[in-house]
């Protein structure tokens, strides 16, 4: 009879670690853990390592909650603005924050290549070790829609004519306004005036 004993709390220990393993499994399938607030009707989930914020069937990844990025102007632009169109990403092939720049645009091209939005890369100006197509606020027409990503005195987005300019006042501001111009387009956020 003691042997028998012996032989449950042997395995009892065992089947304590199965059950905690499964249990944790199926909570990381739930999506326990992830903290999900609203902002403007939409869901946003705290990740590990930023957002995610639901529009339909499109998650938003961001590293910013869209209430962080309230103060940055924008003006106002739609996805359907941009359905059939084409938008080059330029930037300065010179910027010194090169690693940021990259970063925003690969962000903002994975989002537009999500909305069905034709994207390609470009630079400002002659320069550089990149050999892309030069584009600049001057290049944009009824059917090339121009982001342009530049350093400035504070961190803002403005139009001229058909051309977005994406203004940061530091490296990882220019990560705020890919933001923030996202969360504009997808209808997250609202538009704001411009100065």
């Amino acid at each position: 009879m003691r042997k028998e004993k012996k032989n449950r709390l042997k395995w009892l220990f065992p089947l304590f670690i199965v059950f905690i393993m499964v249990f944790s499994v199926f909570e990381i399938m739930m999506g326990a853990g992830g903290n999900t607030t609203r902002y403007n009707g939409y869901k946003v989930k705290t990740l590990q390592d930023g957002f995610e914020t639901t529009v339909g069937k499109l998650k938003i990844q961001s590293m910013y909650h869209p209430k962080q990025l309230e103060d940055i102007e924008s003006p106002g632009l739609s996805a359907l603005s941009l359905m059939g169109k084409q938008v080059a990403l330029s930037f300065d092939p010179d910027d010194s924050n090169q690693m940021y720049t990259d970063y925003a645009r690969y962000q903002l091209a994975k989002f537009f290549n999500d909305i069905q939005v034709s994207a390609v890369s470009a630079v400002s100006k002659e320069g550089g070790n990149y050999s892309l197509p030069v584009i600049d606020c001057s290049s944009s027409t009824e059917n090339l829609t121009v982001m342009l990503f530049e350093q400035g005195n504070n961190t803002k987005i403005t139009k001229e004519g058909n051309c977005y300019i994406l203004k940061a006042a530091s490296p990882q501001e220019i990560i705020m306004a890919e933001e923030r111009f996202k969360f504009t387009i997808a209808g997250v956020m609202n538009v704001t005036s411009q100065q």
